[in-house]
């Protein structure tokens, strides 16, 4: 739930919902830089759970308390919480921006919370931002049936296909192949493009669960 509401009738910008299977809710996005993000926390195996515009923290800066809303919170599957600010790289260059980000930053060094700061060179990276894309259309909708998924993983099991190509041949549309992918059954690297020919391999009760 968020800290704050985003989605308005009105104002500027591009704004929306992602659907997120880990989350289980619809995920509230502002910029298409913090959509994308929110592909980075959807398939990353690290993180466990986040939250888009989490809570208000107040800060000091110059001796004056001041407040902001940090753009998400993750908890990754050690149990460490850190929050992430969303920030197009040409706005990263003025200077009162970076100095009240120091000031948050060292706000959360105080209190043991982790604070990141990622721009287009992590969020964009390619062909990670595509694989992700991908994935994320393939995703179920939240309230879908998956007991069919059973039969497909257990057939995926018996012939223990290498690559994607081979998982398509056993379960004969590449639709049941991209959701299973989708839902963490099996890891690849996402670094790479996908293909036919990407290994993969299984994992146990996939990410989401």
């Amino acid at each position: 739930m968020t800290a704050r509401k985003v989605i308005t009738p009105s104002g500027r910008g591009v704004r929306g919902y992602l659907s997120s299977w880990k989350m289980q809710e619809m995920i509230v996005w502002e910029s298409v830089l913090e959509r994308d993000a929110i592909l980075m926390c959807e398939f990353s195996r690290d993180i466990k759970r986040y939250w888009a515009q989490p809570e208000k923290i107040y800060y000091y800066q110059n001796n004056k308390l001041r407040y902001c809303y940090p753009d998400f919170r993750i908890e990754t599957l050690d149990g460490r919480w850190t929050h992430i600010e969303v920030k197009p790289a040409s706005k990263l260059r003025n200077p009162i921006l970076l100095s009240k980000l120091q000031a948050i930053k060292e706000h959360h060094d105080k209190i043991n919370i982790g604070y990141e700061v990622h721009d287009e060179s992590t969020l964009r990276s390619e062909p990670r931002l595509t694989n992700l894309k991908l994935l994320a259309y393939h995703l179920p909708s939240l309230n879908a049936d998956l007991s069919g998924n059973d039969d497909f993983l257990e057939k995926l099991s018996l012939l223990n296909p290498q690559t994607i190509g081979g998982a398509v041949a056993t379960l004969g549309d590449i639709r049941f192949v991209y959701q299973i992918l989708a839902l963490g059954h099996y890891d690849f690297n996402l670094d790479l493009p996908i293909n036919n020919d990407t290994q993969i391999i299984p994992v146990n009760g996939g990410c989401h669960e």
